[in-house]
């Protein structure tokens, strides 16, 4: 099975000009016709309501399964966005001392054998116009993730979506956490395995990484995408592990993607390979 995903801060929904606008987020959304996206920097840090009403509003424009993972004071942080089911959902708080409020959302997507019985991509029709691209049309493959016990039958995906912080020692101790935190999960499930997010680090021979590959036993993909405007670093990233493989993986550069925040999306073609 092949498919695309894609990772993407959208700075609470304010562009480069200043700008709030989560209709111009949802449109680079279409313009990736992602099968998974996780997202970073969702709501409001401070205002609870207001950052409840930008995730119910993702959820609404985009259509696709919207699994939120926020964190206090307001309502703020992480969220997955998928066209395959999602079950199995939590968060993994990672706030470290007085700074900024960090966590990982993560979920099981379960997509069963039987892919040519339904779409996935049951949203709003104006979103799913035009789309060149369906998952239940694509090749199936056995692998890691698949499940045969009783009416389980199908393929697992576990996605886990972060944003770490902006210091060292403060990222060491969220790394931990999320590494203990995945490592528990592989020891209970079978599955495919994904990493995302805005990982902070912009020297790509970090220490931080190399133990992130080390411990999980996973390989950095990455491209420039911070600033959105002039981008030089690599913030974002995928940590690929055993049965994916990435076939391609690049930032979404578009005159839209260059304003609709400060980051620009990364994505990524993958193939879940066969054991």
């Amino acid at each position: 099975m092949q498919l695309r995903i894609a990772s993407y801060n959208i700075h609470s929904g304010t562009g480069r000009d200043g700008r709030l606008s989560l209709r111009r987020i949802v449109k680079v959304i279409r313009e990736i016709d992602p099968d998974i996206i996780s997202l970073q920097e969702v709501g409001d840090l401070k205002n609870a309501a207001s950052g409840r009403r930008q995730f119910q509003a993702l959820s609404r424009l985009t259509g696709l399964q919207f699994v939120a993972g926020p964190t206090g004071p307001g309502y703020y942080g992480n969220a997955i966005l998928s066209r395959i089911p999602a079950r199995d959902q939590g968060q993994t708080i990672l706030n470290y001392r007085n700074r900024e409020p960090r966590g990982m959302v993560h979920c099981e997507l379960f997509w069963p054998n039987a892919v040519e019985s339904a779409s996935p991509a049951d949203g709003p029709p104006e979103l799913n116009q035009g789309s060149k691209r369906s998952l239940s049309s694509r090749e199936s493959a056995g692998g890691y993730g698949k499940s045969d016990e009783g009416s389980n039958k199908g393929y697992r995906i576990m996605v886990f979506s972060t944003h770490l912080g902006l210091n060292s020692k403060e990222r060491w101790t969220q790394i931990l956490r999320l590494i203990a935190r995945i490592r528990r999960t592989q020891s209970e499930r079978k599955g495919y395995y994904l990493l995302m997010g805005d990982f902070n680090i912009w020297w790509p021979l970090s220490s931080q990484l190399r133990y992130l590959e080390k411990r999980l036993n996973g390989f950095w993909m990455r491209d420039h995408t911070f600033p959105s405007g002039f981008p030089f670093l690599s913030l974002d990233r995928f940590l690929r592990m055993k049965g994916i493989r990435f076939l391609k993986c690049g930032r979404h550069l578009s005159p839209l993607s260059r304003e609709a925040s400060d980051h620009l999306p990364l994505v990524a073609e993958i193939e879940l390979l066969p054991p």
